[in-house]
């Protein structure tokens, strides 16, 4: 079950990256670094985003990546594998964003629990980086680095 849903991150992250995206000016594909928590619990994840059809004011995506999680300890406690698709809306440089996704909380499981969330993003077509912060069944701030256009 593990390798069949790292199979599948791995082939919709690979569609993403070579799906046209449209005639926007704005980045088609992102690398992300969020740090989230769920209470008593703290996140990192690194994700591609890949922006599949942004219009002027609406910009849909899809992403995936992988996730280490601690429950206070030193050693990660949970490593495991997402998929998340949403949409972002917004004028200049501040939107709304809102995701819903899947995950695995570690590669040897075969069940997947539910994530998502809304929130704000800050994002600055000229520039390299995009910041977020959220609230959702993880809250938590990321980053993001522009990759590349079109």
């Amino acid at each position: 079950m593990k390798s069949t849903f790292f199979l599948l991150l791995l082939s919709l992250s690979v569609l993403g990256l070579t799906a046209q995206s449209g005639t926007s000016d704005w980045p088609s594909t992102i690398l992300a670094f969020d740090v989230t928590t769920t209470g008593v619990q703290v996140t990192g994840s690194l994700a591609i985003e890949r922006h599949f059809h942004p219009k002027p004011g609406f910009h849909t995506f899809i992403g995936g990546g992988i996730f280490a999680a601690k429950d206070g300890g030193l050693a990660s406690d949970e490593i495991g594998p997402f998929l998340e698709a949403g949409f972002w809306t917004g004028k200049r440089n501040h939107h709304f964003e809102m995701r819903a996704g899947i995950t695995a909380y570690d590669y040897s499981s075969p069940e997947f629990y539910p994530v998502g969330s809304i929130g704000y993003r800050w994002h600055n077509p000229e520039k390299p980086l995009i910041f977020r912060i959220f609230l959702g069944n993880v809250t938590g701030i990321g980053l993001g680095l522009v990759l590349g256009k079109k």
